[in-house]
């Protein structure tokens, strides 16, 4: 799939926003090119957000309007990313067969492999929190966000987070301090480190906790 153009709508949390960064990064990696416009992309990306209902209802409409565009042949490919895949599954794909490849946050590093078929369901937690890219493409944001957990352990009644993010997982310290040091040497000099529950940081492999990290 080389040479196509891409297009990726981001809604949701911060942590959304990096994880498009990250795709945004693998399309480019793979060859593709960014688009404009939606009407001018080959390939379209949505990651979504299912933290409210609004949120879905938001997602089901933006689905029903690019569904014409891939009846018409502007779109080849439609990917839906993010916690609603998560939290739906292949229950989506009923209502909006049109779908490609449904994708959950912790499959979005592999996303060059999973591109490789014609259609894909990767819905599945990885056991350990790592990704070891540090120079995917940045926005012009003056504070970029580097992820240091992932997940949740409490399953409140209102939250979903557990469902769509995974158990609590933390990275490697000296991963985070790598991709950290890259950023600096970029240029930044503020940071935001993202968490669903960053107070609970604690490195796997050291059992450094988030006290030291910010040191």
């Amino acid at each position: 799939m080389a040479s196509l153009k891409f297009y990726i709508e981001t809604w949701g949390c911060q942590m959304n926003v990096l994880d498009s960064q990250r795709i945004y990064s693998s399309f480019i990696r793979m060859g593709f090119y960014p688009s404009e416009s939606l009407k001018e992309a080959d390939v379209f990306a949505l990651n979504t957000c299912s933290v409210r209902k609004k949120a879905e209802e938001k997602v089901w409409s933006r689905l029903n309007e690019v569904k014409k565009l891939k009846e018409k042949g502007i779109l080849k490919k439609i990917i839906l990313c993010g916690c609603i895949p998560e939290s739906y599954g292949e229950e989506i794909l009923k209502k909006f067969p049109f779908i490609d490849f449904l994708i959950g946050p912790d499959q979005i590093q592999n996303i060059p492999k999973i591109l490789e078929k014609e259609k894909a369901i990767a819905l599945d937690f990885e056991e350990k929190f790592s990704f070891a890219e540090d120079d995917f493409e940045r926005s012009t944001e003056v504070m970029p966000s580097v992820s240091v957990m992932e997940g949740c352990n409490q399953f409140c009644s209102y939250c979903v987070v557990p469902y769509t993010r995974g158990r609590e997982r933390s990275r490697n310290f000296y991963e985070i301090l790598k991709e950290v040091n890259f950023l600096v040497q970029k240029g930044f000099t503020s940071i935001m480190l993202l968490g669903q529950v960053i107070n609970n940081y604690k490195c796997p492999e050291t059992g450094f906790k988030l006290d030291k990290l910010l040191k």
